[in-house]
Parts: C-alpha cells; structure tokens; sequence
C-alpha cells in the first residue's frame, strides 16, 4: 500500500466512488515519481494525524496514454479536484473506494516497520495498515 495525498480527501474520495460505481472505474492523478500498488491509502495536504480511505487500483498510466475520450468519461464531472484537461504526468486507474477515517497510528512505514511518522506522509511513501486502532 503506497499512501496519495489530496487538497481535500474526503470530498475527492467520495467523488471517485460515485464514478467508479457510475463508470467501472476512475481516473485518479499523480506525479511522475508514483509506482503501482493495487491499494493507495488517500491524505489531505496538511493533515497529518489521519487517512480518509482506500482505493483499488489495477494499472497505473502515463497521461499521454490515455485516450481524452476515456479520460473525459471516467472521471467526475463539473468538480476543480478532477479537471477535464490532463494535469498529472500519470494516473492510477482505480477500481474501488473504501470511504474511512484510518488513524495514522494504524499506519507502519513498510522500510522499518515501525510507527508510521508525521514526517513520513510523503506521497508515495510504502506503508503497512494494521488491523489496531
């Protein structure tokens, strides 16, 4: 599980849901820099003590792959979180969203398996979800 973070993760969740159950599946943005992982765990810039949900991913792709008309279609409409032009030099396909609020010390950072740190909420960054609040 890789964590991504959002400007406002409880909104943009909650959109993506709706277009992954309307659509199959949604496009979600993310930098260059971001791997595949079939379960990304979803952060509000600037929140620190908590994750908003999860959500299912089955392929991640280059933004120039991705056909507009695909692109226009699986995403949610009329929204600033999800543009219609392409912002993001790649996006997760994603399949399913699990809407939740996941306490941060829940969370281990996958390299020490250790207390994930308030300065770890990198996006990106490899995590491990435990089943203890």
């Amino acid at each position: 599980m890789r964590i991504a973070s959002a400007e406002n993760a409880s909104i943009e969740l909650s959109l993506a849901k709706e277009c992954v159950v309307e659509n199959g599946y949604c496009w979600w943005g993310t930098g260059d820099k971001a791997t595949m992982e079939s379960e990304i765990i979803v952060r509000t810039i600037g929140v620190s003590e908590q994750f908003y949900g999860i959500m299912g991913v089955i392929e991640l792709v280059a933004a120039a792959n991705i056909p507009q008309s695909d692109f226009i279609s699986n995403r949610p409409k009329n929204t600033p979180y999800f543009p219609e032009k392409k912002t993001w030099s790649q996006y997760y396909k994603v399949t399913s969203v699990k809407s939740e609020i996941i306490p941060r010390k829940r969370l281990l950072y996958a390299k020490t398996m250790e207390e994930l740190s308030p300065y770890q909420l990198y996006a990106n960054t490899r995590v491990i979800l435990t089943n203890t609040d």
